[in-house]
């Protein structure tokens, strides 16, 4: 009896992790010359989110499936542009700069967006938010400066190359979650905590994980792994019903 209670124990979070693939799936099309990972149309909610990836790119089963489950859970639609087009960091890193040059500028970072933004409120999006992977959580934190007329909240997960520089031009509510070995968020938290949507911002480090948990370098078979997954998209469900819904109704009763 201990054994098979044992077993069942050990057993429930590598299920769970299975399970993972049960998420209704997306599908790939194209806005202009952009492809989009595209997922949960058909949900009447009239939020959408638009997701950012980590520099292994587009074709990530772990980041798809995390839009997936996102949609899923949140019940709204996900899309995730193609900003590579194609392409995916070199595994030679001394070709990395160059090809992040050539990439990951923001002027053209911006303008996919805006593509993306444009079509999600021509399709019906009443409001949007941006959540971003490393590389992808840099762009967060630009676009809920630069773009923040599009943008009601943004939330960066792993975020690679954040600066105080850019969240001192941030306008939204953001949640920044870290791993273990990612750089602090001290200096960050406490600029935007200076901001009148100081209080509304949400900050976590993952401490026994490391960069890449939750995107491309998840790995659904570690019960650890899975349990801060959990964690994280509970996180992220709470913290956009708080932005998007909560705050919303408060401003409509006063």
């Amino acid at each position: 009896m201990q054994v098979c209670l044992f077993l069942t124990l050990i057993t429930l979070p590598i299920l769970k992790a299975i399970s993972l693939n049960n998420y209704p799936k997306g599908y790939v099309h194209s806005i202009n010359d952009l492809n989009v990972y595209d997922v949960g149309s058909n949900y009447s909610n009239s939020t959408a989110i638009v997701v950012v990836y980590d520099i292994r790119g587009f074709n990530i089963s772990q980041t798809r499936i995390f839009c997936d489950r996102l949609s899923f859970e949140y019940k709204a639609r996900v899309c995730m542009p193609d900003v590579f087009r194609g392409t995916a960091a070199p595994e030679n890193t001394s070709e990395l700069q160059a090809w992040m040059a050539k990439v990951g500028n923001w002027s053209q970072i911006e303008k996919d967006l805006r593509t993306v933004n444009d079509q999600l409120k021509k399709d019906g999006a009443k409001k949007l938010a941006i959540l971003g992977f490393c590389f992808g959580g840099l762009q967060v934190l630009r676009a809920c400066g630069q773009l923040s007329n599009d943008y009601s909240a943004g939330i960066s997960i792993h975020g690679s190359s954040l600066t105080v520089g850019e969240a001192e031009n941030v306008l939204r509510p953001m949640m920044l979650l870290a791993a273990g070995n990612d750089l602090p968020l001290t200096d960050i938290a406490t600029v935007l905590n200076k901001k009148s949507f100081g209080s509304q911002c949400e900050y976590k480090v993952y401490s026994n994980m490391r960069h890449g948990f939750a995107s491309a370098r998840a790995n659904f078979s570690d019960p650890e792994n899975v349990k801060a997954l959990d964690d994280v998209h509970d996180k992220c469900n709470k913290f956009l019903h708080k932005i998007l819904i909560d705050s919303a109704t408060k401003r409509t009763n006063t």
